[in-house]
């Protein structure tokens, strides 16, 4: 994990080196604090999606949990998966311990759900994405096939994932393991527990179809409102003649970008990818690194939000216990 957290790092110095420090600045003073204070506000609105999207799954399962916890919740998850070699995924655990519910098993589930459904819903933008972006840029066959067959690979991998999940993804899971000759003594200890969050996730998608439309129109809208966020960024760098079709195009196919596991924040693949991307629509380096640099401010500046709910929900937790202890 160190070592490709490394090379991240590394990936990342080398863009800056080649552009140029100077050059990128230069476009960044050109953005005001008006434009980054409207930029981190939209960004407020993104997550108020992402929030509403998991809202719609847990509310499924009979749970009133306040949207505001909810929202600390969501955005705890994103400061651990984003500032952590995780995988984008070390938040999830966050996120269910956060909501303090009395039946975790359901909260788990509506993790696991909402995440699978925000995973499915940008694999299926993407490859649209893709598909509209070989027809209307000219790119090379080398980068048309691998952006295919990446996005075969994970739709088909995320389609498997969901029908594991109608069967029971932690007992198929474990008895892999097992069939592997690797014994789980986590799963021998917390079996029940696991085998009734299972149930949970089967009967969300069996007999839920609203909330998992709602869950999964929220999660679209997430996308494009993101691309709407790309474009403004770029406009407000100076860039002229990008459209927000073409920033959805960007964003879509820079959802790959996401999928290499143990590097913090992505960091390298994230900017490299989005470098070549913005080179494809034309758009100079200088303009590109900026954008990407803003992009990076505002996420940690979201994700440093996400630490100061998270410690506020420890405090209040043993502020509890002490209470209780009294």
């Amino acid at each position: 994990m160190r070592l490709t957290w490394i090379a991240g790092l590394l990936l990342f110095i080398f863009m800056i080196y080649r552009i140029g420090p100077g050059r990128i600045l230069s476009h960044i003073q050109a953005l005001s604090f008006t434009n980054f204070l409207l930029l981190f506000s939209l960004r407020l609105v993104y997550w108020q999606l992402r929030t509403l999207g998991w809202k719609a799954v847990s509310e499924s399962y009979g749970d009133k949990i306040p949207f505001l916890r909810l929202f600390s919740a969501r955005l705890s998850g994103f400061a651990i998966s984003y500032l952590t070699p995780s995988a984008q995924f070390g938040g999830e655990a966050i996120r269910t311990m956060c909501l303090k519910t009395q039946n975790r098993r359901k909260a788990l589930a509506s993790v696991i759900v909402d995440k699978t459904l925000e995973i499915i819903t940008a694999v299926i933008l993407a490859i649209l994405g893709f598909l509209f972006a070989a027809i209307k840029i000219p790119m090379p066959g080398e980068l048309r096939i691998t952006f295919l067959v990446i996005a075969l690979a994970v739709a088909a991998f995320m389609i498997f994932i969901m029908l594991k999940q109608r069967e029971g993804l932690f007992e198929w899971f474990f008895r892999t393991l097992g069939k592997m000759k690797i014994r789980a003594r986590f799963y021998d200890n917390y079996r029940e527990r696991l085998n009734e969050t299972d149930t949970h996730i089967s009967d969300f998608y069996g007999k839920h179809k609203w909330p998992f439309l709602a869950a999964f129109t929220l999660h679209s809208l997430c996308i494009v409102f993101w691309a709407s966020e790309i474009w403004m960024t770029l406009h407000f760098l100076g860039v002229e003649g990008i459209t927000v079709f073409e920033s959805f195009l960007i964003v879509s196919l820079g959802t790959f970008a996401f999928i290499v596991p143990a590097i913090p924040a992505s960091l390298g693949t994230y900017d490299i990818t989005f470098l070549a991307l913005f080179a494809l629509f034309g758009i100079a380096s200088e303009s590109g690194g900026a954008a990407i640099l803003v992009r990076r401010i505002l996420a940690l500046g979201w994700a440093g939000a996400g630490l100061v709910f998270m410690s506020i929900a420890r405090r209040k937790s043993q502020q509890e216990k002490f209470e209780l202890a009294d």
